[in-house]
């Protein structure tokens, strides 16, 4: 019987090394554009947040036959004039329609402030509170919420138009029309 030598099986010091620096390159490579995903998904999921908040506003006034308010809030508990709407907001019931939460308002929710200091510059209303009548309307023109990055990169910045009719809708960034300088 022929007894035959088996070779020796696996990596040499040298083939290891040459395929953890091929790995590290590629992570170095791959780590910019995870950062671009992670960013294009945290703000779709504030501006998902952001349109969920309104059109939850807008059906509870139809269904409540009232008026219900969305006003910007630092602390959560009331509405603040100062806060900015990345800090926060509540959904009231707002029963005389003055835009504050009073003792007879009923609070339908409170949102948390935005992570990743993503910042939401709005234009077109009149003041922090929006209010929603009974037709679902809003009580003001249309308006605009801005929402960018921490790094205020206009290629990220995502737009929600509300309308006076109450509908919200997405604006995503094409070109140079939405700016986030004045972030």
């Amino acid at each position: 019987m022929l007894m035959r030598k088996r070779k020796a099986r696996g990596f040499t010091l040298i083939e290891l090394m040459i395929t953890v620096a091929i790995a590290a390159i590629l992570v170095i490579l791959g780590i910019p554009a995870f950062n671009s995903t992670i960013k294009q998904n945290r703000l779709a999921t504030q501006v998902n947040e952001i349109v969920t908040m309104f059109n939850l506003a807008r059906s509870e006034a139809v269904k409540r036959g009232n008026t219900v308010s969305v006003c910007t809030t630092s602390d959560q508990a009331s509405c603040d004039d100062d806060a900015t709407w990345a800090q926060g907001a509540i959904i009231f019931s707002d029963l005389n329609g003055d835009g504050s939460v009073d003792d007879d308002d009923v609070i339908i929710r409170v949102t948390d402030a935005m992570s990743g200091n993503s910042t939401v510059d709005y234009a077109g209303f009149g003041g922090d509170t929006i209010q929603f009548l009974p037709t679902g309307r809003t009580n003001s023109q249309n308006g605009t919420f801005t929402l960018c990055d921490s790094t205020a990169d206009d290629e990220y910045a995502r737009a929600i138009i509300l309308s006076a009719t109450g509908r919200a809708r997405l604006y995503i960034n094409s070109g140079d029309s939405l700016s986030c300088t004045g972030s």
